[in-house]
């Protein structure tokens, strides 16, 4: 029973049918099922064949496996519907079931057949085969006929064999997907057999599969080992859709295009669709000429009476409104929504957009959302007027952009964004501009700069109701005058001033607090007779060591100054709301005593941070009130995020608790029913000390 491994298809069986024993069947009723018996003498051979054809079996016979050594069975033109496994047939070689009414192929049916080398399933009802069932690691299928049947979806691991083989057919299915699910799944590193010939004729094809859904690795390396090994598939009468995926298909390949044969037409590589393609042979019409550019996809998401197609061969999609296209600005669409057809193509990342708007009634032009992906606009043969500045304000950041307004029809008013382009991208040949003096005052350099001949370009300016060749405008025929340069300078002023102002603002939003509190620093206060209390005192609850000192120290110093105080932790009324009780005793304040730590700098939420807040209000709102800081961990500037808090600290509304003359300091800053103006001299020397270690 062995095979030749040099050439599979040339193999023959060691036995011939002459010298097996035969098998025949005994019906046992007339629903088809049977049992086989041996009849007549024996002969040398010690294998069997059975054939039984053209009949109404149903069923295999229920005694099949009483003989191992049966080598062949034929079934052909029977009524058989349900297989069962045939792993007890150990010997079997050849199995022809075709013409029968079988609906599913398992797996188990021929597991371990080792020997069984011709299988013909053609003519059946088959839809469905269980991943794996060909590809079993203990076959060695040669030939094998699954054509004729209804599949719809075929799996990988039922057609690449791992094995040698000669012949696969699935010709005459309804295949047009597949899979890649079985147990042991086809993968990239996979050793495949070298040669072999695949019918998939008479289906439902269309393209390649996806081998990245297939989990087969990006791109087509994977069909480019299948093709390096030789294997052969014949597709003929498939809807072949030759667009941009088929494109890209053969641009990977193109590198192996010798693989391919001249005469393969009769293998079925013909498209079908679209229908400017259709019969078109593949291989000698792409391949062997490298003409991609007809191989497109049809962009259905399109602007209204444009056509878009994906180009992929020239990394392009064209968006061609030249025929029935009437809107007098640029269409509008949504990019992502367009290529969704397409988002799988590995050539979409490095694609662009050309416009095609040639001869149409364009007199408008403007910003659009896919700008971005643009390299080419045609606005040749147009009317166009008007051009909005945001237009090439866009463009200007699209690289390699080209915009054509040869021959437009209309008198084109450039806006000064003109000058973000360079010359070379854009095209004015024979064209009629609306000419001024500030126009004029940039745009000859400016065209001049592409190094052509200006008579060339077919340039005229419209100046008033006259047409005027642009090399030969001057600034009389254009009326620039000494008012007009006069006008150019109040502009130029009020363009200053507008800086300016601009600059003020910028300063101001970013040093206000500073100013603000400079202000209050050279005015006096208001007196207020009616303050509760001197000083609000606020520290950090949580910190015991300075919770310790203010209570036993330094509230009795402030009473020794005569100075009224309050503190929410110590003079709250027990049940209050703290919030309402904090708000009502700040007004109720003079001066607002803050203790900085280390551990108020951490905290975001807390009574020291809510109170910092409402002081700071009351604060910049009114006269009357004024803060003061102890810095009682001797923190520095740069430490302090908090940017109002700093500022009151660069202005000298602070002492260090270090200071040798601390309760000096203390006690003239917090004076009784007096904020003093402090000099303005000493404030700025303070304020140039501090900021320069912010």
């Amino acid at each position: 029973m062995r095979r030749d491994t040099v050439c599979a298809c040339s193999t023959v069986y060691k036995w011939q049918k002459s010298e097996l024993n035969e098998l025949v069947p005994e019906f046992l009723s007339r629903r088809g099922n049977s049992h086989v018996l041996f009849s007549g003498d024996k002969k040398k051979s010690d294998y069997y064949y059975i054939s039984v054809t053209k009949s109404f079996l149903r069923m295999l016979p229920e005694n099949l496996c009483d003989f191992p050594f049966t080598v062949s069975i034929n079934f052909t033109h029977n009524k058989i519907e349900t297989l069962r496994n045939f792993s007890c047939v150990e010997k079997l070689t050849f199995l022809d079931l075709s013409h029968n009414r079988i609906r599913d192929i398992y797996k188990s049916f021929f597991h371990g057949l080792s020997l069984l080398w011709d299988v013909n399933l053609s003519f059946n009802e088959i839809s469905y085969i269980e991943p794996g069932t060909f590809n079993d690691e203990s076959l060695s299928l040669n030939n094998l006929d699954v054509s004729h049947n209804s599949i719809l979806v075929l799996d990988l691991s039922n057609l690449l064999l791992s094995k040698t083989f000669c012949n696969i057919s699935y010709a005459g299915n309804k295949i047009a997907s597949f899979t890649n699910k079985a147990d042991d799944p086809i993968k990239y590193e996979d050793n495949f057999s070298e040669v072999g010939f695949f019918d998939l004729s008479f289906n439902n094809i269309d393209k390649i599969p996806s081998f990245e859904e297939l989990n087969l690795g990006k791109g087509y390396s994977f069909l480019g080992k299948v093709i390096f090994n030789r294997f052969i598939f014949q597709v003929i009468s498939n809807p072949i859709v030759c667009d941009c995926f088929l494109e890209e298909m053969l641009w990977n390949l193109r590198n192996v295009k010798h693989t391919f044969k001249t005469d393969s037409d009769f293998l079925g590589y013909t498209c079908s669709y679209p229908a400017n393609l259709q019969n078109v042979s593949i291989v000698k019409s792409f391949v062997y000429n490298n003409s991609f550019d007809e191989l497109v996809c049809k962009l259905p998401k399109c602007p209204r009476n444009c056509e878009c197609v994906f180009q992929s061969s020239q990394f392009r999609i064209i968006i061609d409104c030249t025929e029935n296209f009437n809107g007098k600005a640029l269409p509008t669409f949504n990019f992502t929504d367009m290529v969704e057809s397409v988002k799988g193509h590995s050539k979409l990342q490095e694609t662009t957009i050309h416009l095609q708007l040639s001869g149409r009634q364009v007199e408008t032009i403007d910003n659009r959302s896919f700008f971005p992906n643009l390299s080419y606009i045609d606005l040749s043969n147009n009317k166009v007027k008007t051009v909005k500045e945001s237009f090439f304000l866009e463009l200007s950041r699209v690289p390699n952009i080209k915009i054509n307004f040869t021959s437009n029809r209309g008198v084109l008013k450039l806006p000064n964004g003109l000058q973000l382009l360079n010359p070379k991208s854009v095209v004015l040949n024979n064209v009629t501009i609306a000419c001024d003096c500030e126009l004029m005052s940039w745009f000859m350099q400016w065209l001049t700069s592409r190094e052509k001949d200006l008579k060339g370009l077919g340039i005229t300016c419209r100046v008033n109701s006259y047409s005027i060749p642009i090399q030969n405008v001057t600034d009389s025929d254009l009326g620039c005058s000494q008012d007009q340069n006069e006008n150019f300078n109040l502009v130029f002023v009020i363009g200053g001033f507008l800086v300016f102002l601009v600059i003020v603002f910028f300063v101001y939003s970013k040093y206000g607090h500073y100013f603000l509190v400079f202000r209050k620093c050279l005015s006096r206060s208001k007196q207020h007779s009616s303050f509760r209390y001197d000083v609000y005192v606020s520290i950090d609850e949580e910190n015991e060591e300075v919770l310790r000192y203010v209570g036993t120290e330094f509230l009795p110093m402030l009473e020794n100054f005569s100075l009224k105080t309050f503190m929410l932790a110590r003079d709250s009324e027990v049940g209050s709301v703290m919030e309402e009780c904090m708000i009502e005793s700040m007004k109720k304040s003079r001066i607002y005593l803050f203790f900085l730590t280390s551990t108020v700098l951490t905290k975001s939420e807390s009574v020291f941070v809510r109170e910092w807040k409402h002081a700071w209000n009351n604060y910049k709102s009114n006269n009357t009130h004024d803060i003061f800081f102890i810095n009682f961990d001797l923190l520095r500037l740069k430490d302090i995020s908090d940017k109002n808090m700093r500022a009151c600290m660069v202005f000298g509304k602070s002492v260090n608790f270090s200071d040798f003359d601390f309760e000096d300091k203390i006690k003239k800053s917090l004076k009784r029913g007096e904020v003093r103006k402090q000099n303005p001299k000493v404030i700025l020397t303070m304020m140039s000390i501090d900021l320069s270690t912010v």
